[in-house]
């Protein structure tokens, strides 16, 4: 009987060791935006790194969902401005960070302000699965999309933990990574122009369910995002000299994007 049992249990010893890591780590993690799909993967964990997995919803103010159990460690419902690339709550916007309790924590970033249910504040304790809020496009972001984050830890402070792979944490069985979309492109008809000049450039999104256009400045960053009207005409003009840069960004049904831009230099 002894043999028995010490069989038994060399047996279970040996099938924890050949059970994968990957799979160990994807159990209790559930993806927190239903129905969409991952666009822009993690990097690494140094500050220019993405320290998390980006999930775009083409412009969709999409239900977002706590991942897994916990308290929530830290909350921002203050950010009133959409796709503007700010740095509103150091880039966030609103969102939260929840501590699970086992060493690993989340993040939920550029959500929608006010979109928040009464039971979502600091301290709250969530469940998984619990609605958290909805998507947005606040903080350093230029279209709506979840920044999501797992990082580990003993930290009591979110960003002291270390970032880690959430491909690796959470169960992707029914998720799916999409390619960019074939679509956005942009023609101008000139690309050097004085103070003041008129430009009239063209953009199309080939058939995408959401569409951006915007201008940046060399040396500023994001100054405008232009209205996508019923025409595919845009005329604009520049009132300082500099390199300006305006581009195009298309969505597809599944969250990939594709991008086009041309500069052009103000004299």
């Amino acid at each position: 009987m002894k043999k028995r049992i010490l069989g038994l249990f060399l047996l279970l010893t040996m099938i924890i060791q050949c059970f994968p890591v990957n799979a160990a780590k994807k159990m209790g993690y559930i993806w927190p935006v239903p129905g969409y799909y991952m666009t822009s993967s993690y990097t690494g964990t140094t500050q220019n790194d993405h320290r998390g997995i980006d999930i775009a919803t083409s412009g969709v103010a999409a239900n977002v969902y706590a991942a897994k159990s916990g308290t929530i460690m830290v909350f921002y419902n203050n950010c009133e401005h959409i796709s503007q690339k700010t740095s509103c709550n150091d880039g966030i916007g609103n969102g939260m960070m929840i501590d699970h309790g086992d060493g690993t924590y989340t993040q939920y970033a550029h959500m929608t302000l006010n979109s928040f249910p009464s039971n979502i504040y600091a301290g709250a304790h969530v469940e998984q699965g619990q609605l958290l809020g909805q998507v947005g496009s606040s903080g350093m972001s230029t279209g709506y999309h979840l920044h999501f984050e797992i990082r580990t830890g003993s930290n009591s402070s979110y960003w002291r933990n270390t970032p880690v792979n959430p491909m690796d944490y959470v169960d992707t069985d029914d998720v799916i990574v999409t390619e960019p979309p074939t679509g956005a492109w942009i023609w101008s008809n000139k690309t050097l122009a004085a103070v003041g000049e008129e430009i009239s450039f063209n953009y199309n999104a080939n058939g995408a369910t959401a569409f951006v256009l915007g201008i940046d400045k060399t040396g500023v960053g994001r100054i405008q995002t232009l209205p996508v009207g019923s025409s595919d005409w845009y005329t604009t003009s520049f009132s300082e000299a500099g390199t300006y840069t305006i581009y195009a960004t298309c969505y597809n049904s599944a969250g990939g994007i594709d991008s086009e831009a041309i500069t052009f230099n103000i004299y």
